[in-house]
């Protein structure tokens, strides 16, 4: 139980009592059990709910005939009249209730004990809404819980969605909970995750919760994570409904505002079966406000006879419909078949037309359903009563098999024939029901004949290409960018082979400006070229059908030139020796600072020689025989002295002979101009392929 169950309590209940409404009570353990004929076995209800003494009560009754057609609650009783057993069916069916999320609870009972379990419709332990598997109820001697356990599948204590372990009740004269504390893993009493410590709640004179307010261990209110603190109701009883009236307040008193929703006051309008019909919103001046969250000032609702949802409208401040907040609508409509199943949904615009929504790609669906109730076929159709591709399935169609824990969906036309997703090129899709959702990275796509598809074909191959046939943007830019990839790859291989030359022969090889502003060119060209052409696989996946790359693509491309400028820069500065050992780039150093007259200071730490006009940094990387080094100047004499330093070792590093070649250096250069060789190879030959097909 968490303080969202806890919130739950059935002042509507009671409400209903004092207008003649019908509601049945879960009655508590009693020493003396009332004669079992004084039960209606079974009792059907519309609606459950938990009172303040924790017990299940339900409104709306039906009787049996009438619940074998609806959607409603069966409470079941043992001989001694003790509840067994509450299900929630559709036309008999078991399904989820809309109250804890189970499909059915079980109870048992020991001295000074009650457990609760949850189970599916097909009796397996399941987590309700709190994300618990069962309670254990610990019973005072007139069988009321005064402290209450979340357990797992196993029987073992858990924490619920809120982190905690067990509430502990503490019971006013009535046996109503008058304070609620949270125990968390170690024993201790805690503030929940929703910033619940300890919640406190008032009855008037009829029973029903009035104020509840929540405190900390000193006793002083305690703002929640919503920014409240209390909640003060109030209650208009009318022939055929109830008005409830919440009203939010601050631990310091004021009016308040929760801050996920911005409303201060939330009224609400329940039929007689515990039906919402209304909910609106206001702020602290008591003038209708829109929700942050919704985006709306009120909804409505409809049910029809057998408790089905029939509408659901959207009104903004001013009472004229709105579309809502992520759902882009403002009316729904059900139709349903004999069984309570939803046969078709209708979405409407705030102008009262057919609306296509965006996350949908339809303003219709049309469902149909096999002899055990399970989906098998959904259709999506315009606001003209024509077909219209589902946005995800890319089909106006789907048939979906249901085979053990595995789902498969097959996509359709209209004809009801298969058809490919005209983007990622699947037929068909499948996945595990329990514990994965539809297309997402862990399906299996499959092709028009049933064979397995890759992933890396179904999410981006196929997109992307799908992108290069409908964007001339995308198609010259994945062209460009292959095309300057190829072209780097090649101009690298050749380096890399010039390279591999020179270390053959044993000779020191010192690159000339052009050469090293060839390689840095051959890798902007391969970093760019890639950039380009993969990114429209991105480019494809977040709005292929604009066009648009999006900033992030352009700052990332303004990084890479920043680089390569940086570089050429770099270049007036620095120089690269190959092949050479690294008592001999320091020799030819030194040799150059004696024909200057200058006496360098080698400093360890920065490996560099220190000078006056003139620093030079000589960084050696022993695997490759490679030396780095950057000149640092001081003034006119220290940029001439540089250039000077550089003429030399680039006149003299003839005459030494390059170390013996390892087998390492003898494969690096050969290794790498292949590489380039195989990337300039897939570069043109995809090159090749855009132009031929595209």
């Amino acid at each position: 139980m968490t303080c969202a169950r806890e919130m739950m309590q059935s002042f509507l209940l009671l409400a209903f009592a004092c207008m003649g409404g019908t509601i049945f009570v879960h009655a508590a353990p009693s020493s003396t059990p009332e004669p079992a004929e004084m039960f209606h076995q079974p009792n059907y209800f519309f609606t459950v709910d938990l009172d303040p003494h924790y017990q299940f009560s339900g409104t709306g009754a039906l009787t049996e005939e009438d619940a074998a057609k609806a959607n409603c609650y069966r409470f079941v009783y043992d001989s001694n009249g003790k509840l067994r057993q509450i299900e929630y069916r559709r036309a008999r069916q078991l399904m989820p209730d809309p109250l804890l999320g189970v499909a059915s609870i079980n109870f048992e009972y020991q001295p000074g004990i009650e457990r609760r379990w949850f189970r599916d419709a097909q009796g397996r332990p399941m987590r309700d809404v709190d994300g618990i598997y069962g309670e254990e109820l610990t019973l005072n001697a007139a069988g009321y819980p005064t402290d209450i356990t979340n357990l797992d599948a196993s029987g073992a204590r858990v924490r619920d969605n809120n982190g905690v372990m067990h509430y502990v009740r503490t019971l006013d004269d009535h046996n109503r909970v008058a304070a609620l504390r949270r125990i968390g893993l170690f024993g201790t009493a805690i503030t929940d995750d929703s910033g619940f410590f300890e919640t406190r709640t008032t009855y008037d004179e009829q029973g029903r919760p009035i104020e509840r307010g929540n405190y900390d261990g000193a006793g002083n209110l305690l703002n929640n994570d919503d920014g409240i603190a209390v909640v003060r109701t109030t209650y208009t009883l009318y022939p055929d409904s109830t008005q409830v009236i919440e009203s939010y307040f601050e631990a310091s008193g004021p009016a308040a505002e929760e801050k996920s929703t911005g409303v201060h006051q939330r009224q609400r309008t329940l039929d007689q079966r515990g039906f919402l019909v209304d909910e609106s919103y206001f702020d602290v001046t008591g003038a209708p406000t829109l929700a942050i969250d919704s985006g709306i000032h009120a909804r409505h609702y409809s049910y029809d006879d057998r408790g089905n949802e029939i509408s659901e409208e959207y009104f903004d401040a001013d009472g004229k419909p709105c579309d809502q907040k992520g759902r882009d609508f403002a009316r729904v409509v059900y139709q349903y078949d004999d069984k309570n199943r939803v046969i078709e949904k209708a979405y409407f615009g705030d102008d009262g037309a057919p609306q296509i929504l965006l996350s949908l790609g339809a303003a219709v669906i049309r469902q149909e359903y096999d002899a055990q109730g399970t989906l098998v076929r959904s259709q999506f159709f315009d606001g003209l009563g024509h077909p219209s591709p589902h946005v995800q399935y890319g089909a106006p169609a789907i048939r979906i098999e249901v085979d053990g824990d595995t789902t498969t969906v097959k996509l359709c036309n209209a004809k009801d024939q298969p058809m490919k997703n005209p983007v990622s090129g699947y037929y068909a899709f499948s996945f595990k029901t329990a514990t994965d959702k539809p297309l997402s990275l862990t399906n299996n796509y499959y092709d028009q004949n049933g064979r397995l598809m890759s992933g890396l074909r179904v999410h981006i191959i196929n997109p992307h290409l799908h992108a290069l046939k409908t964007s001339p943007a995308m198609k010259w830019s994945a062209r460009l960018g292959a095309g300057a990839a190829g072209l780097g790859s090649l101009l690298g291989c050749l380096l890399a082979l010039r390279k591999s030359d020179h270390t053959k022969r044993r000779k020191v090889y010192v690159p000339s400006p052009l050469a090293r502003f060839l390689g840095w060119l051959s890798v902007f060209c391969i970093l760019e070229g890639s950039l380009r052409f993969f990114m429209t696989i991105y480019w494809a996946w977040v709005d292929y059908q604009n066009g648009r790359m999006g900033n992030g693509f352009n700052v990332l491309e303004f990084i890479f030139i920043l680089v390569f400028l940086f570089r050429l820069y770099r270049l007036q500065v620095t120089m690269r020796v190959l092949n050479i050992s690294r008592d001999d780039i320091h020799r030819l150093v030194r040799d150059f600072f004696a024909t200057a007259n200058l006496k360098p200071e080698w400093i360890e730490k920065s490996k560099s020689y220190v000078t006056p006009p003139l620093d030079v940094c000589v960084k050696f990387f022993g695997r490759k025989y490679h030396a780095y080094l950057a000149f640092r100047s001081r003034g006119p004499e220290g940029h001439d002295l540089a250039h000077a330093a550089a003429r030399y070792i680039r006149a003299h590093s003839g005459d030494i002979q390059a170390p013996a070649r390892t087998r390492a250096i003898a494969l690096y250069y050969p290794s790498v101009a292949f590489c380039y060789f195989l990337l300039a190879g897939t570069a043109f030959y995809t090159l090749w392929q855009m132009l031929k097909g595209f």
